[in-house]
């Protein structure tokens, strides 16, 4: 449709939609709810705040602490960001591959950062790839 004949059209028609819209407006009327003061809202995001803490620190109480064993950067779009060896998590969810081998680990840090799909390379020695299974019998 030509641009002209799309104005022509909208200019005949805007009186029209201009009164159903006021139209809508007055039988609308006035907002029912009083709005909420600042005081209400600060308090209810405080409470908000406390609550996801308490659960961020009840997940951080159910799974004991692993350690990176060696330095893990995060790759991101803009910048990179690195973890050294050392550092504590929480272990969150535990990804697997084939066999039910644990292949990455999702990991809460004390900070609150959360890094997803943390090769399990990050968390093992590597005596601890080597050990036998602690039921496994001995080598001869």
């Amino acid at each position: 449709m030509p641009s002209e004949r799309l104005d022509g059209i909208f200019k005949a028609r805007w009186p029209e939609l201009e009164t159903a819209v006021l139209d809508a407006i007055k039988a609308a009327g006035p907002d029912t709810e009083p709005g909420r003061s600042d005081k209400d809202m600060l308090a209810e995001l405080v409470e908000r705040v406390r609550h996801i803490d308490r659960l961020l620190n009840q997940e951080a109480d159910a799974e004991p602490p692993i350690y990176f064993t060696k330095d893990y950067v995060k790759k991101g779009l803009l910048s990179n960001k690195a973890y050294p060896r050392g550092t504590r998590g929480v272990p969150t969810r535990v990804h697997t591959g084939e066999g039910d081998q644990i292949t990455q680990i999702d990991v809460r840090l004390p900070n609150g950062d959360l890094l997803v799909e943390v090769p399990i390379e990050y968390f093992m020695t590597p005596e601890s790839e080597s050990d036998p299974e602690p039921d496994a019998p001995a080598p001869p």
